[in-house]
């Protein structure tokens, strides 16, 4: 990973140009390693030697060192410090941004990952008391034709296999119930998925 990787030049050029008015001197930002891929035009006539390495974080992870060329002659050692440690704040601080959105988006996705697993679940639990709602039906169809079978004996279980009945039409409707739900739901966290790009 590089600086650019959490921290968009755009932005490092926007903290610069802060700088550079709050310190009235012109600064150079560098990615140590390669010219000038963040300040746009760099003067070669300022020597290597009066460039400043920042360690720039995210987090306790250093990623990557920035060079910084104050072109401050006439600015005191205290001065000049002062501004090195105000870019590498102000840089440090953006970084921390971007890590907090990326671990509060990174949450995000798992609690979505984790949801539609749920939901898979209970997709197959529904499919489960579906079963269930077959065999009941079958069960009450069976009683029925035993209880007409019997005649008046079998008055009792025709009761019976009304109430059996009665419960597959019920848990038919329930499960019909969840499964819409299930699907609505589905659908909101598949819309979700894609705008967030999880896989």
């Amino acid at each position: 990973m590089e600086i650019t990787d959490y921290i968009d030049i755009s932005t490092l050029r926007s903290i610069r140009d802060d700088i550079e008015v709050i310190s009235s001197t012109k600064i150079y930002i560098l990615d140590c390693g390669k010219k000038d891929v963040i300040s746009g035009s760099f003067s070669s006539e300022i020597p290597e030697t009066s460039a400043r390495n920042i360690e720039v974080m995210a987090g306790d992870k250093n990623i990557g060192t920035i060079c910084i060329y104050i072109d401050g002659n006439d600015m005191s050692e205290s001065r000049l410090s002062h501004t090195e440690n105000l870019i590498r704040r102000e840089i440090n601080d953006k970084i921390k941004e971007v890590m907090a959105t990326r671990a509060g988006e990174q949450s995000y996705i798992e609690y979505v990952r984790s949801t539609m697993e749920a939901l898979e679940q209970l997709k197959n639990q529904s499919r489960l008391f579906s079963k269930i709602e077959s065999k009941q039906k079958i069960l009450a169809l069976n009683a029925s034709i035993e209880a007409a079978r019997a005649g008046e004996q079998g008055k009792s279980f025709s009761v019976i296999a009304g109430e059996v009945g009665d419960l597959a039409k019920k848990s038919g409707e329930a499960n019909k119930t969840v499964k819409e739900i299930n699907e609505k739901i589905t659908r909101s966290l598949e819309e979700l998925r894609k705008n967030i790009d999880i896989y």
